[in-house]
Formats: structure tokens, C-alpha cells, sequence
């Protein structure tokens, strides 16, 4: 189970797992364990599959949407500074 696709295809393992597609879109949490974490749980949502589950992994996804957007934004606010 990985977020960064490149890195998973080099691994030989019977079964493989990319997790937090729509969020990493495959190239991975860069190296921050909240990312990963956020993709994990997603992964778990979007395999249980009730109606319930699926309003909150819509927030779930919103919520990390931000939290990567806001830590992009602080990665380009430091290499501006």
C-alpha cells in the first residue's frame, strides 16, 4: 500500500494498493505523515461503502483537500521568502 504510484510498480509484491488517488493523484504524501494518513483513511471509507460512509468520506476528501493545498502553499511561501 503506498500513495506514490511510481514507487509502488518498483515494489514486487503479489498484491499492490495505491491509496489517495484523488487526493495525491498517485505521486505520493511528500513525505508528510498527515497526507498518508488522510489517504489511509479514505481508503478505509471507500471500502466500507454505506450511504453514511460516503457523506463523510466527501468531508473526509474536502478536508484533506485543504490540508494539502495549505501545505503547498506554505512549501511555496518558503522558498519565496
Amino acid at each position: 500500500m503506498n500513495t506514490d504510484r511510481i514507487h509502488l510498480e518498483g515494489i514486487q509484491a503479489d498484491k499492490k494498493l495505491l491509496i489517495g488517488q484523488s487526493v495525491t493523484r498517485g505521486m505520493g504524501a511528500g513525505g508528510r505523515p498527515e497526507v498518508a494518513e488522510r489517504c489511509a483513511e479514505l481508503e478505509r471509507l471507500a471500502r466500507a461503502g454505506s450511504v453514511p460512509d460516503l457523506v463523510t468520506q466527501a468531508a473526509a476528501i474536502e478536508a484533506c483537500y485543504v490540508a494539502v493545498d495549505r501545505a503547498l502553499r506554505t512549501e511555496v511561501g518558503d522558498a519565496g521568502a
